[in-house]
């Protein structure tokens, strides 16, 4: 998929995907490397059923909207890169503590309905 530079919007729902790995992780088996901003215009992610357990250091510089309902996600912490983020959905997920997330500067939505 690294040659659709230009994707904007793209639905991963329903894949059994496990990690979403930066460049900082080695040692981790990528499944969605967003380090190398293969997709640096995304704007709509949605990653919603499948097994992710963790959101760490991820790099969308565009995205305005990541759909993470109904994943195993247990954390979630350094959004910094997301700039432009929006609109962030983690319902249905394991999270117990936030005391970490610290939330972008256009964040207008957050939801953690369970």
């Amino acid at each position: 998929m690294s040659s659709l530079p230009d994707l904007i919007s793209l639905n991963l729902s329903n894949n059994c995907i496990i990690n979403i790995v930066s460049p900082a992780k080695k040692g981790h088996d990528p499944q969605i490397d967003s380090g190398d901003l293969k997709w640096k215009s995304l704007v709509y992610l949605d990653l919603s059923f499948n097994k992710i357990t963790d959101v760490d250091e991820l790099r969308f510089p565009q995205l305005k909207e990541l759909n993470l309902n109904n994943n195993e996600v247990k954390k979630i912490e350094n959004l910094e890169n997301c700039e432009n983020l929006e609109n962030l959905k983690l319902s249905n997920n394991l999270i117990a503590d936030l005391s970490k997330f610290r939330g972008t500067k256009n964040l207008k939505k957050l939801y953690l309905v369970n």
